[in-house]
């Protein structure tokens, strides 16, 4: 029922692939999908293009993951956007990256004008959150993406905000990556919290300095992070789970 997933393309496949499923009936609105490591196995896929692939799906309003239970069709009526599912295939990390960098500190000079004193206290309620949950880094990661967006909602730019968004659903699971340091989460608790008390008193320079070394450590992290994953891939060449794998079909 799938195809052969290419390497220069393997998010855009996975997704295309999923999609196709759904519009032609095989996949229905309720429908339980197999389990991630079903789905990489049949795929001939590693987890992490999956994962951003369903990240995307999710985003778009497809599929929604229900936790503790498994991830579940949404909608089969739905305008996937071409664009988002063959983004991460299209450009490079390193210019997704920079191009987050661009947004969040334009969000943050935003949000310095706009904030209304709710966004602030919903700021501090989410960091209050993230320093309680360094410990837990599933609900870091949450708390973490929260964060940020609350800031870009503050911003008051909806289509800054929708990007905003959108970036760190696609990166999502870079940021997962670098977050599993309990080292990295306590540093990433301390610039957030940093970030928070220069919005609160408005002083634009220093928020927008800090988000920029906060999002500079993100950037070192990721590509360290990127460096080590394409070595792992070449080492294991002809593995079954490599992306350039030939899936059997996916047991609906």
């Amino acid at each position: 029922m799938l195809k052969k997933i290419h390497k220069n393309t393997v998010v855009a496949q996975i997704i295309n692939q999923l999609t196709d499923l759904i519009r032609g009936g095989s996949l229905k609105p309720g429908d339980r999908l197999p389990s991630e490591r079903e789905m990489a196995e049949q795929l001939g896929v590693s987890r992490p293009p999956l994962r951003e692939s369903l990240c995307a799906l999710e985003y778009a309003g497809v599929i929604e993951t229900r936790y503790g239970d498994g991830i579940y069709v949404k909608s089969f009526d739905f305008p996937i956007d071409p664009g988002l599912s063959s983004l991460l295939d299209q450009y490079t990390l390193e210019e997704m990256i920079e191009m987050r960098k661009i947004i969040e500190k334009a969000a943050v000079r935003l949000a310095m004008e706009r904030a209304t004193g709710e966004d602030i206290a919903t700021l501090r309620d989410i960091q209050r959150q993230t320093a309680a949950n360094v410990d837990h880094m599933e609900r870091f990661v949450e708390c973490d993406f929260a964060f940020h967006s609350a800031i870009a909602e503050a911003a008051r730019n909806s289509m800054l905000f929708k990007t905003v968004k959108t970036m760190r659903k696609l990166m999502g699971e870079f940021n997962r990556k670098i977050l599993q340091s309990r080292h990295f989460r306590a540093d990433v608790s301390t610039q957030h919290e940093a970030i928070l008390a220069a919005i609160a008193v408005g002083n634009e320079e220093d928020a927008v300095a800090i988000m920029d070394r906060h999002l500079d450590n993100v950037v070192k992290l990721s590509m360290n992070c990127n460096r080590k994953e394409n070595a792992r891939r070449k080492s294991k060449t002809g593995d079954a789970a490599s992306p350039t794998g030939v899936p059997q079909g996916l047991s609906l």
